[in-house]
C-alpha cells in the first residue's frame, strides 16, 4: 500500500473539514485536488459525492475513494432524477431521421453555399447536434 504523505495544504485542508467548516479548494490541473478529497474522505465515515466531468473519471475515483462516496457525472445525476421519466422521448428523438426531422423543424428548402448546397435532412442533423 502507497502511503501519501500530504502536503501543508492538504493537511489544512483535512483539518478544517474534519472541523466541520466550510470549505473550497480552488487550484489548478494537476495540483491535488482529488487526492486532497480522497484524503478527506478517508478522515471519516460521512457520505460524500464527487461530481466528475466524464465517465472516466467517474470510474476513475469509485477506485480511489471509499465506499462512504458516490462518484457520478453531472449527466449521470441528473438522468436518475428527472431523466427516467422521460426515457423514452430521449430514446425516441434520438433516432429522428433527418428528413423527418427537418419536416419538424421547420426546415423545407436547401441551403445553397456557392455551387453546393447543404440539404434539409444535413441541416436539421446539425441543429440536432447543436441541441445535444
Amino acid at each position: 500500500m502507497l502511503l501519501v504523505v500530504p502536503t501543508e495544504e492538504q493537511q489544512a485542508a483535512c483539518e478544517m473539514f474534519a472541523g466541520g467548516g466550510d470549505l473550497a479548494l480552488v487550484a489548478g490541473a494537476g495540483t491535488g485536488k482529488t487526492a486532497t478529497l480522497v484524503l478527506m474522505a478517508a478522515t471519516t465515515r460521512r457520505r460524500g459525492m464527487y461530481l466528475a466531468y466524464n465517465r472516466a473519471i467517474a470510474n476513475d475515483a469509485r477506485r480511489r475513494f471509499g465506499p462512504n462516496v458516490t462518484c457520478s457525472t453531472a449527466h449521470s445525476v441528473a438522468y436518475r432524477a428527472t431523466g427516467k421519466q422521460y426515457r423514452e422521448r430521449l430514446n425516441t428523438s434520438a433516432r429522428i431521421p433527418g428528413p423527418q426531422a427537418a419536416r419538424l423543424l421547420g426546415i423545407t428548402r436547401d441551403l445553397g453555399i456557392g455551387s453546393a448546397a447543404i440539404t434539409c435532412a444535413h441541416q436539421a442533423r446539425l441543429v440536432m447536434g447543436m441541441i445535444r
